[in-house]
């Protein structure tokens, strides 16, 4: 799951590790903040947790804060939340609530986060109709099938001109596409009355957020919380287990076998161990190469 620091309307920081937030909390706020009746808090008291209390996922305050500006000699009032991610539809009633404020993040971040629903139910492409799930399938091509078989969807008119089975055999590859670049395919199909209907990609959920299916879809996923969980990605983890495989592939033994990738041997005439001087046997000099390619 995912911990979300909120202050006034702004992530501040995320991780899967709550101990990581609130020290995250401490480190910004600690001698900083005032509370009613108790004053200034010290760092260790934020730690301590001893003035915040927690109700559906959301750890708070019991009393208002001040943020203390010490340089200007001004104090003002300030917002502070910590959310667990499984209770995030609880905070998404207006946008003037804090889960807008996650969703916001969520749909800027795309690929520092991912989905988690293995114990769910729910497969990768969900189909829902006027806000309504109907279906999930591991494959697009399956939720396409099921749409063009079933016998109420299957003869809605598209477009005024043709139906949706005829309509979705023809587009086939636009609906993959549409999936594979958003994670998001809608038609309105019309009958007696008029359908939306959407296939999403689970992952991609809170990205369409401002979207009715979409919406709802995530709306769903609440009613379980032990269905699904936001997996903060940590890239600074993450590259340390990447370049330890590397180190590993590095051996001396071995290190012939991708002389012409390695950076560190690019262009040189490879001379057995002498050539390496240790550059790719090192998880830090990895690290470095990596972190300045992105800068």
């Amino acid at each position: 799951m995912g911990y979300f620091l909120v202050v006034d309307k702004k992530v501040m920081k995320y991780s899967n590790d709550f101990d990581k937030v609130l020290n995250t909390l401490a480190d910004m706020y600690g001698g900083r903040i005032s509370i009613d009746y108790y004053g200034l808090m010290t760092k260790s008291e934020i730690l301590s947790m001893e003035y915040m209390d927690i109700h559906e996922g959301c750890y708070f305050f019991i009393s208002s804060l001040e943020l203390n500006d010490f340089e200007n000699k001004t104090k003002r009032n300030i917002s502070i939340n910590i959310y667990d991610s499984r209770y995030l539809m609880e905070y998404v009633d207006d946008e003037y609530e804090d889960g807008y404020a996650i969703i916001e993040w969520l749909k800027a971040n795309r690929d520092s986060y991912h989905l988690d629903y293995s114990k769910s139910d729910f497969k990768k492409y969900c189909v829902m109709i006027n806000e309504n799930y109907i279906c999930s399938y591991d494959l697009v091509e399956d939720a396409c099938k099921f749409l063009m078989d079933d016998k109420t969807y299957s003869i809605l008119k598209v477009f005024d001109e043709t139906n949706l089975k005829d309509y979705l055999a023809h587009n086939l590859l636009d609906v993959k596409q549409n999936l594979s670049n958003d994670g998001y395919f809608e038609v309105i199909a019309k009958g007696c009355a008029q359908y939306n209907i959407s296939i999403i990609e689970l992952n991609t959920v809170f990205n369409h957020f401002h979207k009715a299916n979409a919406k709802a879809l995530a709306w769903y996923l609440d009613r379980d919380r032990s269905q699904y969980r936001v997996d903060i990605v940590d890239y600074q983890d993450s590259l340390t287990k990447a370049c330890e495989m590397l180190v590993k592939m590095a051996s001396c033994k071995d290190c012939y076998e991708f002389v012409e990738e390695c950076p560190f041997h690019k262009g040189k005439e490879y001379l057995g161990k002498e050539i390496c001087q240790g550059e790719c046997h090192s998880i830090e000099k990895w690290k470095e190469y990596f972190i300045k390619s992105d800068e």
